[in-house]
């Protein structure tokens, strides 16, 4: 987008659009809480802002004190719920602990012991494990507390051999929670072919528990297939695949090349799209993947509005724009700087590429002269767009006098 640098300041209208291009941090909200007299509705524009206020004012989102203080000066409704984010560290499991002591082992799930509330509900439900004396304790102290708490002292992986050793002494049936419940979701996948399993370990599973099905893997077999043997399988089950079983590997690799993060031959390409449901645009052609330049890495970019899909044509772009953002990868800043501007935020991480050999005052009038001193703020002309908008400012000293009286005539009224 080409912009004369002698024009207006953006009005708050297209501030606002930039803003709803990147995410709002939340000084953008509080601007925008301002604007809204601190009275912000539900839908349009300020819907996020909405939301974001919500998680704040009960206790989901910390906010930094200043605006916690200033909310609830403004905001009649604003209570104790609030969570300030420099008193936000990690509570260790001792901790919380004591909030649930203090409380009576009785929690609410919003306000100050919010953290803590969630904390006690992951381990209650396993997903946390905790030390043997702190379940010990909830179990004691809270009736409806359960059995599907799993303990820090017995959460190292378990090999196949010691799965195999838990479902021999269960007698091949168990329960999906308490202290069998990684083994039974062990047992699920191997059943379902998400997991293989050796050879003996399979037979034996299939001799002792009647459902148990064909779908299952054997290690021994698992070398990966090549693409010509995947299509051999997707054309034997009529290009429509079961999730599971012997044909997983496969499944997973034409998902892959449906949504073009791997590439296929063309032939490949072109068969899938004729007989399989869902190919289209997002297959990814082997003979069509040479490596892109910056300049049409930034063409895909602006064409997607500068929000990039993972998958599909736009992939090696999505890839390269991460790289630049972790500064992995190096950009021109005139890139970066428009990528900025578009997005509504800033990229710390990101490297720019060093500009090669600074250009002189004659250089930079060279360049106005042939542009009718109406120069675009990106590609070649990016240097010199700085250079006349600080002149203009009055930020660079010792501009030669016939220049300076040349810029004024030229852009006098502009």
């Amino acid at each position: 987008m080409k912009r004369n640098p002698l024009s207006d300041v953006p009005g708050p209208h297209e501030q606002s659009s930039a803003l709803n291009r990147g995410a709002l941090t939340a000084e953008d909200h509080m601007r925008i809480i301002r604007d809204d007299q601190y009275c912000v509705l539900p839908g349009g524009d300020t819907q996020r802002t909405y939301t974001w206020l919500q998680g704040v004012r009960t206790g989901r989102t910390a906010v930094a004190k200043i605006y916690a203080d200033e909310l609830r000066d403004r905001v009649p409704e604003f209570g104790d719920a609030v969570r300030v984010l420099e008193e936000q560290k990690g509570l260790t499991h001792e901790e919380h602990m004591e909030v649930v002591r203090a409380c009576g082992y009785a929690l609410l799930p919003g306000g100050a012991t919010g953290r803590t509330y969630r904390w006690l509900q992951d381990v209650r439900s396993g997903a946390t494990p905790a030390a043997a004396a702190h379940v010990a304790e909830l179990r004691a102290m809270i009736p409806e507390f359960g059995d599907e708490a799993r303990l820090l002292e017995e959460q190292r992986g378990l090999t196949h051999e010691e799965h195999m050793e838990v479902v021999r002494a269960c007698g091949y049936a168990l329960l999906p929670g308490g202290a069998t419940r990684r083994t039974y979701r062990w047992l699920q996948h191997v059943r379902r072919g998400t997991t293989p399993a050796a050879a003996a370990h399979v037979a034996e599973l299939r001799a002792m528990i009647p459902e148990f099905g064909d779908a299952a893997r054997v290690l021994e077999k698992q070398r990966p297939l090549t693409p010509e043997e995947h299509m051999q399988v997707v054309r034997a089950c009529g290009y429509v695949l079961d999730g599971g079983g012997s044909t997983q590997q496969t499944y997973m690799w034409l998902y892959n090349v449906k949504t073009g993060v791997t590439p296929v031959p063309r032939p490949y390409a072109e068969e899938l799209a004729r007989h399989a449901e869902g190919f289209g645009e997002g297959v990814r052609v082997l003979e069509d993947q040479r490596i892109l330049t910056p300049e049409e890495h930034m063409r895909i970019v602006r064409a997607c509005d500068y929000v990039l899909a993972r998958g599909g044509t736009t992939q090696q772009t999505y890839k390269w724009f991460q790289n630049v953002v972790s500064g992995s990868s190096r950009i021109a800043r005139t890139y970066l700087r428009e990528i900025e501007q578009a997005r509504g935020e800033t990229f710390p991480h990101a490297r720019v590429i060093e500009e090669k050999g600074k250009l002189t005052q004659a250089d930079h009038m060279k360049i106005l002269r042939s542009r009718n001193f109406r120069v675009p703020d990106q590609g070649s002309t990016a240097r010199t767009f700085d250079w006349l908008t600080k002149v203009l400012a009055g930020e660079v000293k010792n501009v030669k006098a016939q220049y300076a009286a040349e810029i004024a005539a030229r852009t006098a009224g502009k």
